[in-house]
């Protein structure tokens, strides 16, 4: 499968990525054993290994490049499961995931021999995550508390012959505490503090190499990065309708993000590096609602309203999405009949930063905004399932902001599934 965005505006005679193998095992335990104070027991041991080829071609070479990474991951949970009162309930546990890198790259020749090279990442680099939590939730008269802590530690090994060695090790305390009022049967008020930690990981420490648009260099210097978010929320619940509406704000610091090395380049790309940029925020809106006017009808949609700022580098955080909604119009005359019209609507977005503007996926001067119309029907009887979609009904040439390929246009679509 050719990477779109790299044959159109990257100069690749193909960029192909074949399909991601992925294979995972595990044992699970589980037990009600009801004893004192502890109501449930659970164990949870896996083994997954992920595995991605890539081979890519430009324009007037006779070099192929062919890349390898594999990933590993051996993981084991732990939960148990307390009630104290009949208001009071708790759960708490432990996890424990280790991984492993392996990564290659070579250059193949036009007489068919080898140049092996670095993969994108360290090969053998190994990071473990352990954490140790507790949430608790207690019901007094309206009101609910749910409170939690949750330690975490990160380990990171890499070993590179051509940038050195690295170990970092990071613990880091978080916590999380919601309270909910429920002014009556209908209504509820809910209020949440949460802080947040993320260590950086294999990809941000250790990547080097072609990604996208640009030529990252790895930097070993880097920090984890923190948040703390406040949220208040109402949700509106009756028989026939349904409705919720969120505003939060996220304040980050030590944000790990990608910034251009001045005016170098390297193999034609601008040259990028991962740093500490200090502090930034997000805040925004989210709602959504359905309303069921008649047994067999009903309408729902939902809205959504980003804003990001980097408030060290003074510019809009990358990859902000612009405004975006939908509307949702249903008819199910029985359970297992449908049919539904549905519109989907961004809002323009050019509030750039500098690495969207040197984004080749994003459109100069921002994403245009759109709006597409689907309609969907779908009959099922016994075992056979049949869905129809019409998409784009209007035949809007759009896109996602960021991903730097068109949406479909005008278009059929038809499915049919038998189950044994």
């Amino acid at each position: 499968m050719d990477v779109y965005h790299k044959v159109k505006l990257a100069n690749f005679q193909y960029n192909r990525m074949a399909a991601q193998q992925r294979r995972l095992h595990y044992a699970r335990f589980n037990s009600h054993i009801n004893k004192g104070v502890i109501s449930q027991v659970s164990a949870t041991a896996s083994v997954q290994n992920n595995t991605e080829w890539r081979e890519s071609l430009k324009n007037g070479s006779t070099v192929r490049r062919d890349e390898r990474d594999s990933i590993r991951t051996l993981g084991f949970t732990g939960e148990v499961i307390t009630r104290f009162s009949g208001n009071w309930k708790a759960s708490s546990g432990i996890e424990w995931y280790h991984d492993l890198v392996n990564s290659s790259r070579s250059n193949v020749l036009a007489d068919g021999s080898q140049q092996a090279l670095r993969g994108l990442y360290p090969d053998g680099s190994r990071m473990s995550a352990l954490a140790l939590y507790t949430v608790h939730q207690a019901d007094w008269r309206h009101w609910q508390l749910t409170a939690g802590g949750r330690v975490n530690t990160f380990t990171i090994n890499i070993g590179d012959n051509a940038l050195g060695q690295v170990r970092q090790h990071t613990t880091a305390l978080v916590g999380n505490t919601a309270l909910q009022y429920k002014m009556n049967h209908n209504i509820r008020f809910v209020a949440s503090l949460n802080s947040g930690f993320r260590a950086p990981n294999i990809d941000d420490l250790g990547t080097l190499g072609i990604v996208d648009f640009r030529f990252e260099t790895p930097n070993y210097e880097l920090g984890p990065e923190r948040s703390r978010q406040g949220q208040l929320g109402l949700k509106w619940e009756q028989k026939q309708f349904i409705t919720e509406i969120f505003v939060y704000r996220n304040r980050l610091s030590n944000l790990i993000s990608r910034v251009r090395l001045d005016t170098q380049t390297m193999q034609g790309y601008p040259l990028y590096t991962k740093v500490n940029s200090g502090k930034a925020y997000i805040q925004g809106i989210e709602s959504a609602f359905r309303w069921n006017p008649y047994r067999n009808l009903s309408l729902s949609g939902s809205f959504t309203w980003t804003r990001g700022d980097n408030i060290s580098a003074s510019e809009p955080m990358r990859r902000i999405p612009p405004a975006f909604g939908w509307l949702k119009l249903s008819y199910l005359p029985t359970s297992h009949n449908s049919v539904s019209l549905e519109w989907l609507a961004a809002g323009r977005q050019d509030r750039l930063a500098q690495g969207d503007r040197d984004d080749n996926r994003i459109p100069a001067g921002g994403t245009p905004g759109w709006s597409v119309l689907n309609l969907h029907a779908g009959w099922t009887k016994k075992r056979i399932s049949v869905n129809l979609s019409a998409l784009n009904l209007t035949h809007e040439d759009y896109r996602t902001h960021g991903s730097g390929v068109n949406g479909v246009g005008r278009s059929l679509w038809a499915t049919i599934r038998y189950r044994f």
